[in-house]
């Protein structure tokens, strides 16, 4: 798959989508609280998308999300979202008993399908390095999705970010 196969919308949203959690984000460190912004919205085809993080889902689980299926801390990075969901496939059909909070977010997801993937109100978010696209917010949205074997998905592009003039 190409970049080719990338497709860009544009948009105007209100300054409440902008979640308050990314104001890390250099794109947002100037926010003004009630300026609409101009965002794109990419579709990206899932085999191209790629974990920017060493460790996903290392905040609440040590060794991460793939640390249930033996990956080494520290060696996502890099990684595309589609092997990484493959390797977790054989953990989806335990029972229920938790196998690690990172890991019960991801089940969480593919379980609820598409519904409970679109109903978490903070928005996911691709961007590009180097000619390659990383998720950078709804990690385990992502690999759900890969999980569901969804082809392509939408979700804001954070290099468009740019909140309008007064």
């Amino acid at each position: 798959m190409s970049q080719s196969q990338v497709t860009f919308r544009a948009a105007t949203v209100p300054d409440e989508y902008m979640p308050p959690l990314w104001h890390q984000l250099p794109q947002l460190a100037r926010r003004v609280p009630g300026r609409p912004w101009t965002v794109a919205f990419a579709t990206v085809p899932m085999i191209l998308l790629h974990c920017p993080y060493p460790t996903p889902g290392g905040h609440d689980t040590p060794g991460g999300i793939m640390a249930v299926v033996g990956w080494p801390d520290g060696s996502s990075d890099g990684k595309p979202i589609t092997g990484m969901a493959e390797a977790l496939r054989p953990f989806l059909p335990c029972d229920e008993r938790p196998l690690s909070p990172a890991l019960d977010r991801v089940r969480f997801f593919y379980r609820g399908g598409l519904a409970t993937i679109r109903s978490v109100s903070q928005p996911m978010a691709f961007c590009r390095l180097s000619g390659r696209w990383f998720v950078r917010e709804g990690m385990h949205r992502a690999i759900a999705l890969a999980l569901l074997r969804v082809e392509q998905w939408e979700a804001l592009d954070l290099d468009s970010i740019v909140q309008h003039a007064a």
